[in-house]
């Protein structure tokens, strides 16, 4: 076969010439040409293959990149008051200032005085850092943005500017022990996948809902070192932790919060603490515990002062700014537990409002102990009793009472049980053993004393006559919502329990109006203008553990509800160891007053002043 007559005759075909040396030329670009061709289809037919088959799109990717992982962690959710529109804690990014490794040619304790300088740190302390640190070194957190900008000025070699997040608390130290905060986790947390958990209060309770998720993700890197997230293609992510809305009413918690704190300061008293409930659902609407941390420095705040405690003479829980008092300080109530000895004895059948009692002149023995009242009275009806907070009447009621019948009412309102409030760190009440119950803890329990209650404990009781009978527990939370506001969940009040009748609710709440508006009731200067109100003041002496009573230190109470004829709200104070007045008529009744005043109108319900109002305010 003549190959190179055959190659010659295919030559002078493609070229179109019988020119040897010309055609050469002319083959060798058709070469070319041919192979740009196939190399421009080749790309074409594999865009057009990628458009149907993205696992090789992926696939593709991943063979020229380098990979690597990096964990990823979703938003925790804010936490909002009963409107939506205000926020009480909020995730906000958090810059801190990290040491890099500065050039050879750096000075690195030049660098230290510039970064003291700008940073508003010591110069000490940075060269420390600096010097021992190698390549890596935290320089400050929380770092503001006058200082970035400041080290963006001075072009700071070695330095780079980190952020990570940061639970903010807008309104301080309002709200601080019901809110609780968020901190590091522990190398043990850590193991578990855990970084930040929220501790104490509504961060502790509610963690897992508000704790956005943790994500390991493959991260991709090209040639040019440009990341991202592999996962991230066709998968939806949702990370972020649920916004908490509570039932707290922010308007309201900042009346509450001024009024107990102006009245701290007029009595020179160190502590104080108090609740708001709405008086048909039991939803908490405002809780003050003070002192009261700052959320934004829990790290300090929290750490107790021995030194002040000692020289207070107090329990130490009540001058902790982090401890939660409402829910976890029992304490013997006083007088207004006389609440409930009234309406055991009513839906018991024992006594009605007319009852007569005896009041012994206001002085009566039990165990070989003198009690004295403040109102001495002698036979008086339960009525008359009760608004003038006769011990030794209602010593002699709770005679009629029994010890039985006694432990019984008091548990029935749920004294002694726990309140049920979604709030860690409930301490539950405690009573007199059994032997002196029945001897005398049963009498003494009918003013007040022989049991413990918290304060949230007898605020639940007067929510419970105020709802008609049916016992409800106390909620802080009011419903979760999505980061883009979609409602998930609705919280309600659990399980509902009649433990009155609607008659000894009505009878109470009416013996509770006397106490009030009864220009000789003993709480008579907690009467709001332009609303009528019911309620019941409560001077108790403090128990020193260890120590017995204390002669000279008392905890001023005052629980009541307003309007008294159709009950809105239920409010619950008490101030510890008050310097100038020792009387809750004096001491409390005032703040139920003031709060009563400047809360029902942002509730809708508007005052309407009479005549015998203004007189009222004049006196």
């Amino acid at each position: 076969m003549d190959l190179r007559g055959t190659w010659v005759r295919i030559s002078r075909v493609v070229t179109g010439t019988d020119d040897t040396a010309g055609g050469g030329v002319v083959l060798r670009m058709a070469f070319v040409t041919a192979i740009m061709l196939g190399g421009l289809g080749w790309v074409v037919g594999q865009a057009g293959w990628y458009q149907f088959d993205a696992e090789g799109v992926r696939t593709a990717r991943h063979l020229s990149a380098s990979v690597g992982s990096e964990e990823v962690q979703g938003r925790r959710g804010e936490i909002r008051d009963r409107t939506g529109r205000r926020v009480l804690a909020m995730t906000v990014p958090d810059p801190e200032v990290v040491y890099i490794g500065a050039p050879w040619d750096v000075d690195r304790i030049e660098l230290s005085y510039t970064l003291a300088s700008a940073l508003n740190l010591e110069p000490g302390d940075v060269i420390s850092s600096i010097v021992t640190a190698g390549e890596f070194a935290r320089i400050k957190s929380h770092v503001t943005p006058e200082q970035i900008q400041a080290l963006g000025v001075m072009k700071v070699d070695g330095i780079r500017i980190d952020t990570k997040p940061r639970r903010f608390y807008p309104n301080g130290d309002s709200l601080g022990p019901v809110l609780g905060f968020v901190s590091q986790a522990d190398k043990t947390e850590e193991a578990r996948g855990l970084h930040f958990l929220g501790r104490m209060g509504v961060e502790a309770q509610y963690d897992a809902i508000l704790r956005g998720e943790v994500r390991d993700v493959t991260l991709l890197r090209s040639k040019d070192r440009d990341g991202y997230y592999k996962d991230a293609l066709g998968v939806a992510w949702d990370l972020d932790g649920a916004d908490l809305v509570l039932n707290v009413d922010a308007q309201l918690q900042e009346i509450l919060d001024g009024e107990l704190l102006a009245q701290m300061d007029a009595e020179s008293a160190p502590a104080a603490m108090g609740v708001i409930l709405d008086a048909r659902t039991a939803e908490v609407l405002a809780m003050s515990s003070l002192p009261a941390v700052d959320p934004n420095r829990f790290e300090s705040a929290c750490k107790e002062d021995k030194a002040k405690v000692a020289e207070s003479g107090l329990p130490a829980l009540l001058l902790n700014p982090c401890a939660n008092k409402v829910v976890g300080y029992p304490f013997e109530p006083g007088s207004i537990g006389k609440i409930v000895t009234v309406a055991t004895a009513i839906e018991d059948g024992i006594a009605t409002l007319d009852t007569i009692l005896e009041g012994h002149g206001g002085s009566c023995q039990l165990g070989g102990r003198t009690v004295k009242d403040v109102h001495a009275v002698g036979q008086v009806t339960l009525a008359e009793a009760f608004k003038f907070s006769s011990n030794c009447a209602h010593l002699d009621l709770a005679m009629k009472i029994g010890p039985d019948r006694m432990f019984e009412g008091l548990k029935r309102l749920r004294i002694g049980r726990t309140t049920g409030v979604d709030l860690p760190g409930e301490v539950g009440s405690s009573f007199q053993e059994s032997g002196d119950w029945k001897k005398t803890g049963y009498r003494t329990a009918g003013y007040g004393y022989g049991y413990t209650a918290t304060l949230l404990e007898m605020a639940n009781a007067v929510a419970t006559i105020t709802n008609d009978g049916v016992r409800l527990a106390p909620r802080i939370a009011r419903e979760l919502r999505s980061s883009d506001g979609r409602l998930l969940r609705r919280f309600e009040s659990g399980e509902s329990k009649r433990v009155l009748s609607i008659a000894t609710a009505q009878q109470v709440r009416d013996v509770m109006r006397l106490v009030v508006m009864d220009e000789r009731g003993t709480g008579k200067r907690g009467r709001p203008i332009g609303y009528s109100a019911a309620g019941k003041t409560g001077t108790a002496r403090l128990l020193i553990p260890g120590q017995g009573y204390s002669e000279d230190k008392y905890l001023c109470s005052f629980i009541g509800f307003a309007p008294a004829e159709n009950p809105r709200i239920v409010v619950a104070l008490t101030m510890v160891n008050p310097r100038v007045h020792k009387l809750a008529g004096a001491v409390a009744a005032p703040v139920f007053k003031n709060v009563v005043q400047r809360s029902l109108p942002i509730l809708g319900l508007m005052p309407e002043t009479t005549a015998e109002d203004t007189q009222v305010a004049k006196r």
